[in-house]
């Protein structure tokens, strides 16, 4: 091999290989003596004078003691390093395998970003882990094609990722040259672009431009990136997944109200859900909206809460009324049983408790109606009584068949209604 544009003569065996039309020149260099400078890599990757490819891959056998058994030392068609390559690692993990270096099973592989994990078997489909990511508070950036801008999302997979979603992907014309990126001091060293479109749930499609490459059939890094931005968000415990929504913003801002947000878990959801829709929420408009709690163990059909709203003008707000109807109905069941222990004024107080939960639920206002009045303000309590009765008669039926032992201010409100 003796590429035009360099200057003396380098004998190497070399393999062919892609993920996904995303394509590399492997350098087996078991016994790490091969020195990759960047004009080699260039001349390796130029697709006239060359063999051609989007990147190299140069495969190393590592020390006893290191951290994997393999080293991928992997750089850019133009011969700058690159922190991680998901492609080409996928690659390499199916060359070790084939050419018997490696079991099938899971294969470590040490990086630049630290050691990575691919999983194969003798043939057939490769996936590796490609680690935590980040989502660095760049402030606004942009990427712009021509005279066209849009907003981007920054992600590092560690290598830099700048996504943005545009109407279509010809939107980013040729992608012969880089898309600009502002303010420049977002990417001082370059990052990838991704340009993204959705096609439906849980389904998006991208053009990518990678740095020190150009355009490219694909890209594992940015695949990665697309589906995170296209809406993934991982907390602590948590993690936030949206799609069709009208900014890029919106899982951050879901999470972001997770968690700063107090109370039980549902509470905590309903105020994720509240955040989600004060940033812009689905592009589609409203349209439903849906709450589930479970057990953490046992059998997850029990469901602690289990809410849904479906077409409606405003379903984050009637889930809001539900949960908060639920939990009224609760404290009401909670009352029922001290009111059948005979614990009368704890009824009472829980009683009116869920009335001012719901205060719109006229059995609510009903139960609550009697409570007061047990409490001794009957005028105040026979006036609750009698506003849910204006909401629903049936109420002053079912005061006249209450006993003195579960009513006991149920004579009393019935003597102020009749005006004694």
């Amino acid at each position: 091999m003796r590429p035009r544009s360099y200057d003396h003569r380098v004998d190497v065996a070399f393999v062919k290989g892609h993920g996904t039309e995303n394509d590399f020149v492997l350098l087996p260099d078991l016994a790490d003596r091969l020195e990759l400078t960047p004009g080699l890599v260039a001349a390796i990757c130029d697709r006239r004078a060359g063999i051609g490819a989007d990147g190299v891959l140069r495969v190393v056998r590592n020390r006893a003691g290191s951290a994997a058994p393999w080293l991928m030392d992997y750089r850019n068609a133009d011969g700058s390093v690159a922190e991680m390559c998901g492609n080409g690692l996928r690659v390499l993990a199916r060359y070790l395998v084939s050419a018997g270096l490696a079991d099938p099973g899971q294969v470590a592989i040490e990086t630049r970003s630290g050691v990575r994990l691919a999983r194969l078997a003798e043939s057939g489909d490769v996936t590796v882990e490609l680690g935590a990511y980040e989502r660095p508070d760049l402030g606004q950036v942009q990427i712009r094609v021509g005279a066209r801008a849009w907003d981007a999302t920054a992600i590092r997979m560690p290598n830099p990722h700048l996504v943005a979603f545009v109407e279509h992907l010809d939107d980013a014309g040729d992608l012969r040259v880089a898309p600009g990126v502002e303010p420049g001091t977002a990417a001082p060293d370059g990052a990838n672009v991704e340009l993204v479109v959705h096609r439906g749930p849980r389904h998006v499609a991208m053009r990518v431009f990678e740095r020190g490459v150009g355009e490219t059939r694909s890209c594992g890094t940015g695949a990665a990136a697309a589906a995170i931005a296209a809406g993934h968000v991982a907390g602590e415990h948590w993690a936030c997944q949206a799609n069709m929504m009208a900014r890029a913003t919106v899982p951050d801002a879901m999470s972001a109200a997770f968690a700063a947000a107090g109370g039980d878990l549902a509470e905590r959801l309903m105020i994720a859900l509240e955040g989600a829709e004060a940033e812009g929420g689905d592009v589609r408009g409203r349209q439903s909206a849906a709450l589930l709690v479970t057990p953490a163990q046992g059998e997850r059909w029990q469901a602690r809460m289990d809410l849904r709203v479906e077409d409606h003008a405003d379903p984050i707000a009637e889930l809001r009324r539900l949960l908060a109807l639920q939990r009224a109905y609760e404290l009401a069941g909670e009352a029922d049983e001290l009111m059948g222990a005979g614990r009368m004024d704890a009824a009472a107080e829980m009683y009116l408790r869920a009335s001012g939960l719901a205060p719109q639920s006229d059995e609510l206002l009903f139960w609550a109606g009697l409570a007061i009045a047990q409490r001794g303000d009957v005028a105040a309590g026979a006036d609750a009584v009698r506003r849910a009765a204006k909401v629903h008669p049936g109420w002053l039926t079912l005061l006249e068949r209450l006993s003195p032992e579960f009513a006991p201010a149920g004579e009393a409100v019935r003597r102020e209604l009749r005006g004694r």
